[in-house]
């Protein structure tokens, strides 16, 4: 669930339509995002202008949907 500042801030990234999922990590200070991306290019505007963007450490993984998914 969203917190209240970042449903009213328009700047922040959870209002960008590619960002799909984010869940945090039990035990850890880190989170997982998950992008519906056309390209790269996109991938890294969508990374690079998260406003901790300078301050954090990414590591960007691309992923496919496995063929015997349920919903496909």
């Amino acid at each position: 669930m969203m917190r209240a500042e970042h449903q009213s801030d328009p700047t922040c990234s959870c209002h960008a339509p590619t960002l799909m999922s984010t869940v945090g990590i039990s035990g850890h200070f880190a989170n997982y995002c998950l992008f519906d991306v056309e390209s790269h290019e996109e991938m890294h505007e969508c990374v690079s202008g998260l406003p901790m963007f300078g301050f954090i450490s990414t590591q960007v993984e691309a992923l496919s949907r496995h063929p015997n998914a349920i919903g496909r």
